[in-house]
This record gives C-alpha cells, sequence and structure tokens, in this order.
C-alpha cells in the first residue's frame, strides 16, 4: 500500500477517540522495544555483549526490546539512553506528528549515534566559541534564548511556533530572557 493510502486509512481510522488513544499508545508500547533493538543492532552488540558492557542482566534487556512489555518508566528511559549513550526526548506532540511518523518509519529511522560519534560534537573550540560571540551579537533585548540550540525568539508564541516545526529528534529546548543570559551562561560553565 503507498504512502498516501495508508495515511487516508489511518486519518479515517484516527477520526475515533479510542482508536486515536490506542494508535498513541502502540507507538510507545511498540516503538521503544523496536528502537532499543535497532540501538543495539547499530552497535554491532547481542544481548549478551551489551549486558557484560552495562552491567545489566541479559534477561533485562530481552524483556526491553520485547513489545509485549509495558513496564517502561522514566528511570528506565533513562538507563536505556544512557546505556547507549543517546539523548532522550519525551514529549507531547500533535497526532499528525505521530502519523508523519508511523509514515516515514524506517529501521534507518529507528538509528541514533552515540555521543562520540556525532559530529556536532568534533567542531573546534574556537569555531564553538566564535560562533557563540556572533549569535549573542545578533540577540536584542526582550528576546527569548533557547538555550540548547543558541536560537532567539521575539516571543513564547514566536518560540512555540518554532518548536512545532521541530523534528521530534532536535531535543529539548529552555528559554530565558537576554537579561539572564550572563547568569545562567557563568552557571554553565
Amino acid at each position: 500500500m503507498n504512502i498516501a493510502k495508508r495515511k487516508h486509512k489511518l486519518i479515517q481510522r484516527l477520526k475515533d477517540k479510542q482508536r486515536r488513544d490506542a494508535f498513541v499508545s502502540a507507538q510507545i508500547d511498540i516503538g521503544i522495544p523496536f528502537q532499543i533493538r535497532a540501538l543495539r543492532e547499530q552497535r554491532n552488540e547481542t544481548q549478551a555483549a551489551l549486558s557484560a558492557r552495562t552491567g545489566m542482566a541479559q534477561a533485562w534487556i530481552s524483556r526491553l526490546e520485547n513489545i509485549n512489555y509495558r513496564g517502561f518508566s522514566l528511570k528506565t528511559l533513562k538507563k536505556v539512553a544512557s546505556m547507549f549513550d543517546v539523548g532522550l526526548v519525551i514529549r507531547f506532540v500533535p497526532i499528525s506528528q505521530l502519523v508523519e511518523w508511523e509514515l516515514n518509519l524506517s529501521n534507518d529511522s529507528l538509528l541514533v549515534s552515540s555521543f562520540g560519534d556525532e559530529p556536532y560534537f568534533k567542531e573546534s573550540t574556537a569555531e564553538t566559541q566564535a560562533t557563540g560571540e556572533q549569535d549573542r551579537t545578533k540577540r536584542k533585548k526582550g528576546d527569548l534564548i533557547d538555550l540548547f540550540a543558541g536560537k532567539s525568539h521575539s516571543s513564547v508564541a514566536d518560540a512555540a511556533s518554532r518548536d512545532r516545526r521541530s523534528q521530534p529528534s532536535d531535543g529539548a529546548h529552555f528559554y530565558f530572557y537576554p537579561q539572564e543570559e550572563d547568569k545562567r551562561a557563568s552557571a554553565l560553565h
């Protein structure tokens, strides 16, 4: 079935509240175990090797990869993120974003680079400092600053609008006003 037909079929089914709830639940209940397995396989590890590397029981890793397991807690997900040295994003999104994610689901879409493999963190310190200074000079008084993305927004509504257009993998965003920038910047260093 092509994507357009799948999308139309999904939209029709999601008009029913119970089906929407089941769809959201399935994205979590099935998606998380599939991604955990994909992350492990991406790193060419068996469950036994991952168990040895992390000190977690192999049976626990097997349970996490089981689509029938429903015991995921935030604490568990944080441990999994740490095991693979990746970030974890938990946020509420429009149903349409879940539909798009479902329609574009592939093995590659489940893969995530570990911190040490991300090109983003391999740029030189001089480049990072120069970029930070350039960004700082562009900001206006009263703008909101996205602490992690370094983006400037003129209002909370603008920030929220831009955040909704972000991809799910963008991560968390924490906004503050430039007046507070010096205090927070010194706290981060």
